[in-house]
């Protein structure tokens, strides 16, 4: 009776052994105690903010131009992407430890024996040996070792994409920020110029009337003073304009510029929120949370990795080349030569350390996990702050509106009740201080509801929507894990 083996079952058997196992721990997601919504959520659910790219919901030309600068010219971007080609060829590094190596060897050995040796004649004393040809090794990666160095490769490339969009999104609101404080500082210069040239022509009337005897002294030193301070706020306004213009110059990756904005802040309208993201999705949006979720596997890895090296390792070695005793006759029928065979290869002895390092792998994914869920709930209350931040501020704008139009109101009453003799200058003097500050609060608080609605953006992990995971043979740029479960 004849046992029969079909071809193909021999491949498959062939795959089993070569395959063997693969040690250590298969990766896990820790679980974390998601919400099913938000505390601070106005508005249901209905479409996600995040997917967006929130920056065209202001409208603003120059917004938008200034972000395609700096996603383009930033310097911590750029190293970002540097980051991620590094870590590409390190996963090309990992994939090619599958592959046989291929060398090549060529040997001249001449040998002289001793007179006493037991095979000693007197015609082999000396002996020549010239060897040249190609050698093949093999690794079989029984243990799963290598399979486990590809897998942390793999997260590890992951996680620098995830950098990547951490870093994105963080310059891109920052330079959105910037862009909004510069055009709320041109805004109050602009208000702060006009009350410094209206408190000064004041002050130029007054010293008039009072020379003429019509005014106290009182009364001229006080427009005076008024004056002097609607200057020295020009001045500050104007230091702190430019700081912010450099601010903004960095961001965009550039040498120092100057930036004239004459836009009124309180032209630009909020985004309104018309739906947030359900918590368990935010886990996929975040890039901080995926990057923190793929340093996890890379750990989780490392274990398999320092278990495989304690055992032993399995490689196939060949040779074929040629073989003579003389140089000149190397390469002729005949001097062919080939060998092959397998080696099991046992790591060094020493002592506990090598048992050590595994320890110390499973105590660094015990970490890992523990920074993986304060990530998690990390963003989880970040994003908490930022719909109450996006309601509050929006409630404080409209007040602060409110009452900038109430007081403008009453400072022309106050100015006409002046003119008509019913109310002190110094009266008239407080109104208009009232309504001067009302309106820079006006615009503050404008620009913090503006602000308010970007830090909602940055905190869903909005503006750029990951496409689908590629092969883990060939990663892309914005390569993302699977959809978390909550």
């Amino acid at each position: 009776m004849k046992l029969r083996i079909s071809f193909p079952f021999f491949l498959s058997s062939l795959s089993l052994l070569l395959n063997g196992c693969m040690v250590g721990p298969d990766y896990e997601r820790p679980q974390a105690n998601v919400p099913k919504g938000w505390v601070s959520s106005p508005a249901s659910p209905t479409q996600s903010l995040d997917s967006l790219q929130w920056w065209r919901t202001f409208q603003d030309p120059e917004l938008i131009q200034l972000i395609q600068t700096a996603v383009t010219a930033n310097q911590d971007i750029q190293v970002a992407i540097q980051q991620i080609e590094q870590y590409r060829l390190r996963l090309g590094l990992s994939e090619n430890a599958f592959l046989p190596s291929l060398g090549a060897t060529a040997s001249g050995l001449k040998t002289k024996l001793s007179k006493g040796a037991p095979t000693t004649t007197a015609t082999n004393i000396k002996l020549s040996d010239f060897k040249a040809g190609l050698n093949v090794a093999y690794e079989i990666d029984f243990w799963g070792g290598l399979r486990r160095g590809k897998e942390q490769a793999l997260a590890q490339l992951t996680g620098k994409e995830a950098a990547h969009r951490t870093v994105l999104i963080t310059v891109v609101s920052n330079v959105a920020k910037s862009y909004l404080t510069l055009l709320a500082t041109s805004t109050k210069l602009r208000l702060t110029r006009q009350i410094a040239a209206n408190t000064r022509r004041q002050s130029d009337l007054m010293e008039a009337q009072y020379r003429k005897g019509q005014v106290s002294l009182l009364d001229w030193e006080r427009t005076r003073s008024h004056a002097s301070a609607a200057d020295k706020q020009v001045a500050l306004l104007e230091q702190l304009y430019s700081q912010k213009t450099q601010a903004l110059s960095l961001l965009l990756g550039g040498a120092p510029q100057q930036f004239y904005f004459s836009k009124d802040v309180q032209t630009l309208k909020r985004p309104a929120l018309e739906g947030v993201l359900l918590p368990s999705a935010l886990l996929r949006r975040r890039p901080d949370v995926l990057e923190a979720e793929q340093n996890l596997v890379a750990v989780n890895a490392e274990i398999g990795i320092q278990t495989a090296s304690v055992l032993p390792s399995f490689n196939l070695t060949s040779f074929l080349g040629f073989q003579s005793p003389k140089l000149g006759s190397l390469v002729v029928p005949g001097t062919s030569t080939w060998q092959y065979g397998a080696v099991m290869t046992l790591p060094p002895f020493q002592g506990l350390s090598i048992f050590q390092a595994i320890e110390v792998s499973k105590a660094a994914n015990k970490e890992g996990e523990h920074r993986y869920l304060k990530c998690v709930y990390t963003a989880l209350h970040e994003v908490e702050d930022a719909l109450t931040a996006y309601v509050k501020t929006g409630q404080q704008s409209e007040a602060s509106q409110e009452s900038s139009g109430a007081l403008t109101s009453a400072c022309a009453l106050s100015e006409h009740r002046h003119q008509a003799g019913y109310i002190a200058l110094s009266d008239l003097k407080t109104s208009e201080i009232q309504r001067d500050q009302a309106q820079m609060d006006a615009v503050d608080l404008h620009t913090q509801s503006l602000i308010s609605a970007i830090d909602l953006y940055k905190t869903l992990g909005g503006g750029w929507e990951p496409p689908p995971s590629p092969s883990p043979s060939k990663p892309k740029l914005s390569n993302c894990p699977p959809d978390p479960k909550p």
